[in-house]
């Protein structure tokens, strides 16, 4: 008996020691930091509206954060994202490769005061903002043997034509995929007919996985830029931040997407242009 309640401790203390082991490799990985009253403006001119103004600021201070809490190396990247989703054009962005770099975002933030106020001796307006943000900052890097190839994806479609392609991984993993159009930002798979699904490594899958069709449409105009976003991660993650139809924002999106700590996930990125026939 004496001899097992021994054994019993000793298997008590190895399960101790592992969880201590994984929480403080936890906090290494992972540290929050809390930034207060950051407050911006910019000025209502010429065809920059209030609302673009609003914006602006906003995203000018989320960049102010992420400085005070000292990524810098995050800040030319953010700021690249953020002028694209002000100009709605991406290209700059998606061509650039250090925005998978990204080791910190801004996790969270409170708008604590905004106002639209004339500046009594230049009669000058402006849009100002301040916000507390919650910004989490990681120290891992991008895992070089996570890796992930995707074929198939032309780069123009006609309206009324489907999308395929097919992918594989270099670990087993999970995927999420997004589509960010010129108007809309949604969650392609999984959805209500594509269910999410460990991917394992090696393997190629071809989508759609289910007996349904992505199908290309021009809601109006004759040419329309897409691109897909697709994430990789390790574990399983659930977007949580969908609306009725797939819905989602760009600025939801990206700030889960650089949330995840670097040698968790792999993101890809594609885009397509889809056009209406001559």
């Amino acid at each position: 008996m004496k001899k097992k309640h021994l054994k019993d401790k000793s298997r008590i203390f190895t399960l101790i020691s592992i969880f201590i082991i994984l929480f403080i490799g936890n906090v290494r990985a992972k540290k929050t930091i809390d930034v207060f009253d950051i407050t911006t403006e910019v000025q209502v001119v010429n065809d920059i509206s209030p609302n673009q103004a609003k914006k602006t600021a906003l995203n000018e201070a989320k960049i102010e954060a992420l400085r005070k809490a000292g990524i810098g190396e995050s800040v030319s990247s953010q700021e690249l994202l953020f002028k694209s989703e002000i100009n709605n054009d991406f290209t700059d962005f998606f061509s650039s490769s250090t925005q998978i770099e990204i080791k910190g975002a801004i996790q969270s933030y409170e708008i604590t005061s905004e106002k639209l106020y004339c500046k009594a001796q230049t009669e000058e307006i402006y849009y100002s903002i301040t916000i507390n943000a919650k910004v989490v900052k990681y120290s891992s890097s991008a895992d070089p043997a996570f890796d992930a190839k995707i074929e198939g994806v032309n780069p123009i479609y006609l309206h009324n034509t489907n999308l395929k392609f097919s992918l594989r991984s270099t670990l087993d993993c999970h995927l999420l995929i997004f589509s960010i159009g010129d108007k809309e930002t949604s969650l392609l798979v999984p959805s209500l007919y594509e269910e999410s699904f460990e991917i394992k490594a090696l393997e190629e899958y071809k989508f759609p996985i289910s007996k349904i069709n992505y199908t290309m449409f021009l809601d109006s105009g004759n040419m329309e830029t897409n691109r897909l976003v697709f994430l990789f991660t390790k574990k399983k993650l659930n977007y949580i931040n969908v609306k009725k139809g797939g819905l989602t924002s760009r600025e939801d999106l990206f700030s889960f997407i650089y949330s995840i700590p670097p040698d968790v996930r792999k993101i890809e990125y594609l885009t397509y242009i889809i056009t209406k026939p001559k």
